[in-house]
């Protein structure tokens, strides 16, 4: 992410997931499975076998929107390409509220404050 967007960021392979301190080697199989997100697929298989009320209250996004842990790999390439086709951020306008919310209570003018004593 940052080191892609031209920070200098300090890192090594040593930080990454599928390096083996003893060997002292990466694994790229396993840092691909976890960037295309294989460790939530796997972790969504485990769950729906396990305790599929969790399971539906845990990933209920991904089942409203037709995501299971079998086209999770393919949706994260998906993503990743059109990021690459088009890296550039477009911010979203947000939708200004009519009235804003007040959170303390109005100032009273003077007329109002002198009413306020007169009725006491």
């Amino acid at each position: 992410g940052g080191c892609d967007g031209g920070l200098d960021i300090p890192h090594n392979e040593k930080r990454f997931a599928g390096y083996d301190p003893e060997s002292k080697e990466l694994d790229s199989a396993v840092l691909a499975k976890y960037i295309y997100g294989g460790h939530v697929g796997d972790y969504m298989t485990k769950l729906k076998s396990e305790d599929p009320d969790r399971y539906q209250k845990q990933f209920s996004r991904y089942i409203k929107h037709g995501i299971d842990a079998s086209n999770l790999e393919a949706r994260y390439k998906k993503v990743h390409e059109s990021i690459r086709k088009n890296p550039t951020y477009t911010k979203k306008s947000t939708a200004v509220p009519k009235t804003r919310k007040r959170w303390n209570r109005k100032k009273k003018s003077l007329a109002q404050r002198n009413d306020t004593v007169r009725q006491k």
